[in-house]
């Protein structure tokens, strides 16, 4: 489920806010641990990074 939210982060450059330069590598990294099969620290890595970013696309809205 959060590989999918990133995925369609990347494809709509928006989160619950804009998305600067430095959210991609987070973006991207969580994406790539989200979908990583049979790899629960890798799946828990990208679910947090995947948060983190929607955490701070939603604080800086005016960005």
């Amino acid at each position: 489920l959060f590989g999918i939210y990133g995925f369609n982060m990347t494809i709509q450059n928006y989160s619950e806010g804009p998305l600067k330069l430095w959210y991609w590598p987070l973006i991207i990294g969580g994406v790539v641990g989200s979908f990583w099969p049979l790899n629960w620290i890798a799946n828990i890595v990208g679910a947090v990074l995947i948060v983190a970013v929607v955490v701070l696309s939603s604080r800086n809205k005016s960005a």
